[in-house]
């Protein structure tokens, strides 16, 4: 059977759900759960997976989506307030940018550890900051779009004396008046290459935040739902 975490789940008609997928071995796809109306086989009791759940489950061909035919549950994380918008952002995230059908072994690894790093996430909801910055950074790299946090748009090494923009189609460009700081630059860059060293100056995730949102929304036609859910988050 395919390990899978359900991204987004409606309902069709009042008997089904539709199902937004990212699967292990087959990348994101839509998979229909069977109708449970007057069903005399055993599928009337198919467990249907929900979200932040490890699953797994098989399917079968269908005449608009693919129809799940067994599944079951592996393991629950319980995400809540903060938390869970940080999950819904992960999950949008992942709808927005994957290509359907295209096998994500590495991010679906990454995904599984970040939900579960969130879940065992203290009440001080600054905890969930390192965590989205890896998963923005990780989404980003593992799609081909990474950012070079070492190099300008020049080529040039980022100095952490000197000031940048960030443009996400060329990089860090050197500006008097830039609004990041080569050193807030740097130290983010060292800190994805060593986690025990955890920035403790909060300029250093506001610049992280900020260049990451920038690289992301490249590829967005329109602003992310679950942003607006929490607005005011420290997301």
């Amino acid at each position: 059977m395919n390990k899978l975490f359900v991204l987004q789940r409606q309902p069709v008609g009042e008997h089904q759900f539709l199902l937004d997928i990212f699967s292990a071995e087959q990348g994101r796809l839509s998979v229909v759960t069977p109708k449970r109306k007057h069903s005399k086989t055993n599928q009337s009791n198919l467990y249907i997976p929900d979200l932040f759940q490890l699953c797994q489950a098989d399917w079968r061909p269908g005449d608009d989506w693919p129809i799940i035919k067994a599944s079951e549950m592996i393991q629950q994380f319980t995400l809540q307030g903060n938390y869970l918008y940080c999950g819904l952002y992960l999950n949008e995230l992942l709808s927005r940018l994957l290509t359907r059908q295209d096998a994500q072994p590495e991010l679906f690894r990454i995904y599984q550890q970040i939900v579960n790093g969130l879940q065992g996430a203290s009440d001080d909801a600054t905890s969930a900051e390192p965590l989205l910055r890896i998963f923005e950074h990780q989404v980003l790299l593992q799609l081909g779009y990474g950012v070079d946090w070492q190099q300008d748009s020049q080529q040039r090494p980022v100095y952490a004396g000197q000031r940048y923009f960030f443009n996400a189609r060329e990089g860090f460009y050197r500006h008097g008046e830039g609004k990041l700081s080569g050193e807030d630059i740097l130290a983010f860059h060292h800190w994805l290459n060593d986690f025990t060293q955890v920035p403790a100056n909060a300029h250093v995730w506001q610049c992280a935040k900020q260049v990451l949102r920038l690289a992301l929304e490249e590829h967005f036609d329109r602003p992310l739902v679950s942003r607006e859910l929490f607005m005011a988050q420290s997301l």
